[in-house]
């Protein structure tokens, strides 16, 4: 039988602590490459079609696929990949406000998880822009629902892994905090499926993701109040 000493278990302990900070900041930067891997092809696409893409470039199009906001072609042209940048620092930035939270496997793997599936998403909605105003027409009614209703899951998979912000955390009862994270969850979840079926309604598009996000926002609120 093999006996360690004090200083050989707090040698191992010490260890075992140095290797999952090692694989956390591995998994932290890895996730943040993924970002600015698709952050820098969302340039490079933009400076690809740049000589192909009219003066004044559509940006925004209403629920039924029309064109109603219309920017010069430079600002056309930045404007998404500036306004990602914001991601990039809050992907950053998040983590840092609670550190012992993110340290947690689960969270932290769908966080990163999060962002990558909304910079893909931002990427996607780009890409389609710059296709439309090339002359491709592509009905953004069934990019947006199943774009909206991944992003919407993924958010369910870290919220069931997210301890609620309350006051006296010592002071909640456990089982009332598993019953909070395992409901609003779920009200995430139903919410994807909602807004991905306006895939098969375009013309309910609108409501299907208002009304469904707005319906869970005030449950969640209201749920956390209640802990």
């Amino acid at each position: 039988m093999f006996r360690f000493d004090d200083e050989s278990t707090k040698s191992l302990h010490n260890g075992t602590l140095m290797n999952n900070k090692i694989d956390k900041a591995m998994r932290n930067n890895t996730a943040f490459y993924i970002l600015l891997g698709i952050w820098g092809l969302m340039w490079a696409t933009g400076l690809y079609f740049e000589p192909q893409l009219p003066e004044q470039m559509a940006t925004h199009w209403n629920s039924k696929g029309d064109a109603d906001g219309f920017m010069g072609k430079t600002a056309g042209i930045v404007f998404l990949p500036v306004l990602c940048i914001i991601f990039l620092f809050m992907h950053r930035i998040i983590p840092l406000a609670d550190p012992k939270k993110f340290a947690k496997g689960a969270l932290s793997k769908y966080f990163h998880l999060m962002f990558i599936v909304l910079m893909l998403f931002m990427y996607v909605i780009y890409l389609y822009g710059l296709l439309y105003n090339i002359g491709y027409q592509i009905d953004i009614s069934k990019i947006m629902p199943l774009g909206l209703g991944i992003l919407m899951y993924v958010i369910a998979l870290m919220v069931r892994h997210t301890e609620p912000n309350i006051p006296n955390p010592q002071k909640a009862d456990p089982r009332k905090v598993e019953a909070f994270q395992k409901n609003v969850s779920m009200a995430f979840k139903l919410t994807a499926i909602c807004v991905s079926f306006g895939f098969f309604f375009p013309e309910y598009m609108i409501w299907l993701t208002l009304v469904p996000i707005g319906i869970t926002t005030v449950y969640t609120v209201f749920s956390a109040f209640r802990l």
